[in-house]
Formats: C-alpha cells, sequence, structure tokens
C-alpha cells in the first residue's frame, strides 16, 4: 500500500525470540500477528530481501548455531512468519558481513557473504538461493584486496543497490584509511553466475578535503539526475573535529562535499527522501542542552548537486536509547521520522513525525504527551508509579 510496515523483532522472558508485524497507518503503527522464531540468539543478523524496487516480505535471519552459521528463510504474512528452510553456510565468524537481495534481476533473491581474509583483503561469496525448503547452495567467490594497496581496511556495513539504474544490484563494498581518501567496490554476477569487480559507477578512490578520524555512517542515496541509479553518502569527522557529509554521483563519479559543522551530543545519522522529490535528503537526529531529541535537515536539490539546510525540528524529550529510521509511514511519499524505545513497562513504544517538506511534524504518539501519576497504590508503604501514554491508534494507556 505503499507505506512502511516494520517488523520487531524481541527476546523475551522464556528465552525466545519472537517477532511482531507492525502494520502503518495514516495515523500510526498498529500491532500485527507474533510468532516465535526459535530460541534467542545475540547477535543475529535479519533483513527483508531488497530487489531494485524495494523490499517484500522475505525474511533472512543469519546467526551463531555451536559456532556455524546458520542462515533461516522466512515468509512474512498476514497472520504471522512462516519458516521456509534452514542451511549450514560454515563456521561462524562474527567480522562477515551479509546481504540479501535479488543480484541477477530474476526475482530470486541470493545471499551475498562478504568475509575477513587479511587486514586489507576480503572474500565475496554467492549463496544461490533454492526453491522453498532447498535453502542455500555455494555460488562463485571472488577475491578482493585493498584499492588503495596498504593504507587502510574493509569496513561494514556492505550495501546492495541498482548502481546503474539498470534493474540489478550491485554489492558495494567501502574500505576507508587513515588519511583523506575512502573507496568503494563494486561488485556484480554475471549471466553465467560468476562474480565480477565493476570499474565504474561507485568504484575508484574518492579524496576528502582533510583526514578522516571517525566514520558515523554510510547510506545508499537516490542522487543520480542521469539514471534510476543509486549512489553513496558516508558522514565523517576529520582530525580537525568538523563532521562532513558526501555524497558520490554514480554516472558522473561527481562528489559533492557539505559541511555539517562540530559534532552534536548523541548525534544519528539518516538519509531518505524527505520532500517527495525522488531525491535522499540528509537528517542528523541529536539531543541539545535542554534534553531534547533535534532533528536537523539537509535537502537536496532535484539534481543531487547540491545541499540545503533546512530548519531544526524538536522532536520531544530525548529517549536513551531510541532508534530512530526514515520510512514513508503515511503513503505520502515523503520519508518521515520513525524511532522506537521501550517503555517503563517494557513494552514497544513507536513515534513518528510526518515530513513537511521543510521540517518535521508530531504524529502525536510521542513522549511529550505521556504522563506519570506517583502513589502507594498497594498499601505496602512504596510509591508506585502510573504512566498514561498516548499510543498510536489515538489512545490513552495507563
Amino acid at each position: 500500500n505503499g507505506m512502511t510496515d516494520m517488523l520487531e523483532i524481541q527476546h523475551v522472558g522464556d528465552g525466545t525470540a519472537v517477532a511482531t508485524e507492525w502494520i502503518a497507518a495514516q495515523n500510526g503503527y498498529t500491532q500485527g500477528p507474533s510468532t516465535v522464531l526459535g530460541k534467542w540468539v545475540a547477535g543475529t543478523l535479519y533483513q527483508f530481501g531488497q530487489t531494485s524496487a524495494g523490499t517484500g516480505n522475505a525474511l533472512i535471519e543469519i546467526q551463531n548455531v555451536n559456532g556455524q552459521t546458520v542462515a533461516t528463510r522466512w515468509v512474512v504474512g498476514a497472520t504471522g512468519l512462516t519458516q521456509e528452510d534452514q542451511t549450514t553456510l560454515g563456521r561462524w565468524s562474527a567480522n562477515n558481513s551479509f546481504q540479501y537481495g535479488d543480484v541477477t534481476g530474476t526475482g530470486e533473491l541470493d545471499l551475498m557473504e562478504v568475509s575477513t581474509t587479511g587486514t586489507e583483503s576480503v572474500m565475496v561469496t554467492r549463496w544461490v538461493a533454492g526453491s522453498t525448503g532447498a535453502g542455500f547452495t555455494q555460488g562463485a567467490s571472488l577475491s578482493l584486496a585493498d584499492p588503495e594497496g596498504g593504507n587502510g581496511g574493509f569496513i561494514s556495513p556492505i550495501a546492495l543497490q541498482d548502481v546503474g539504474g539498470t534493474g540489478h544490484l550491485s554489492l558495494v563494498i567501502p574500505w576507508t584509511y587513515s588519511t583523506s581518501y575512502y573507496s568503494f567496490d563494486q561488485v556484480s554476477v554475471s549471466s553465467t553466475g560468476a562474480l565480477a569487480a565493476v570499474n565504474s559507477g561507485l568504484t575508484g578512490l574518492k579524496s576528502t578535503s582533510a583526514t578522516i578520524n571517525t566514520v558515523y555512517a554510510q547510506f545508499s542515496l537516490s542522487n543520480d539526475p542521469n539514471t534510476a541509479g543509486k549512489g553513496m553518502g558516508i558522514v565523517y569527522e576529520n582530525t580537525s573535529g568538523t563532521v562532513s557529509f558526501e555524497a558520490l554521483i554514480p554516472s558522473t563519479g561527481a562528489m559533492i562535499s557539505v559541511s555539517l559543522g562540530a559534532p552534536k551530543l548523541n548525534q544519528q545519522f539518516l538519509a531518505g527522501d524527505a520532500t517527495g522529490v525522488g531525491s535522499s535528503d540528509l537528517v542528523q537526529i541529536w539531543e541539545n542542552a535542554q534534553g531534547q531529541a533535534v532533528a536537523s535537515v539537509w535537502y537536496s536539490n532535484a539534481q543531487g548537486s547540491a545541499y540545503t539546510q533546512g530548519v531544526d525540528s524538536v522532536l520531544g524529550a530525548w529517549q536513551q536509547g531510541a532508534t530512530y529510521q526514515l520510512a514513508n509511514a503515511n503513503s505520502d511519499g515523503r520519508a518521515a521520522i520513525v524511532a522506537t524505545s521501550i517503555a517503563a513497562n517494557g513494552s514497544l513504544t513507536i513515534s513518528t513525525w510526518n515530513s513537511t517538506g521543510s521540517g518535521f511534524s508530531q504524529n502525536g504518539n510521542w513522549s511529550a504527551d505521556t504522563q506519570t501519576v506517583m502513589g502507594n497504590f498497594t498499601g505496602n508503604g512504596m510509591t508506585d508509579m502510573l504512566e498514561i501514554q498516548h499510543v498510536g491508534d489515538g489512545t490513552a494507556v495507563a
């Protein structure tokens, strides 16, 4: 329906992992069915399968089972999740990275694995999807080395994206250096199933204006004016203490640099189309001196060649541990800010701020509306607390 839903995977008291669907609606999120996935395993990776058109209802679960990497395929439906199959991929390594998506343009969702083979080298392996119940079989592999040759190393996150706008997803592998450079490797799957390094698009060494100290974020961008291809953005702090955002346009190789100023307290960076025009904007979530969550936004022009800072939006009281995402939560074509946090009673709280095109407006289900009343309800001499919360369906819950 054009709205971005959410899947919550929770570690519950009996030691199991439970997946709960949250369905997007105009006034917030409505809780859907829950499914027990099995034993909770710390560090498990969950991803929806990606295509050039976006994500669907196919979910991959990758976890450490007795020292082995096990991939489980699930399908998300109206009544919950249904397990399709499990495949043991080999020895577990916490340093390995995975992306799940259509790398052939056929609609099949394969698994791409990047494993470190040295301080400056990686191995890319394709796991080919079989029919339901058949799992994955190991496909082609490709060894890659640091493009700069001796000055840096591979970093996560890797990404699957349609760099050229052809409908085929490529694997994009970032490298960073303790210098004023970063680079990307780009790997595609040929018609014969072989893996090949692509020498165009995002590939190559990129020079920054100052030496990189800390990389805060990397993400795919809709910023190419010539194709439907996806570029890459990187947010980093240099050794002088200035935070910068750099966006790379695949078809031209142009690199757009924006200074974001000094780093902010508890800052997080997100990318998405906040205006609905098809270009990716940059949003910085941070905590101000008054203990409030603030969203700063830099809007891209239609060509992706320049960014203009918009007004800051105060979202409400800062919630420690809250996770923020950008998603089209109400089908208006603009990316809203969606925050998830844990309420005082241990339940999940989902909060949304819709984009106005020039800032963000609260959708009414944030802790700014929450009230607490103190009293001794049980008569045991200890002070209890009652929380009254405004939730997404418009009701007050105590």
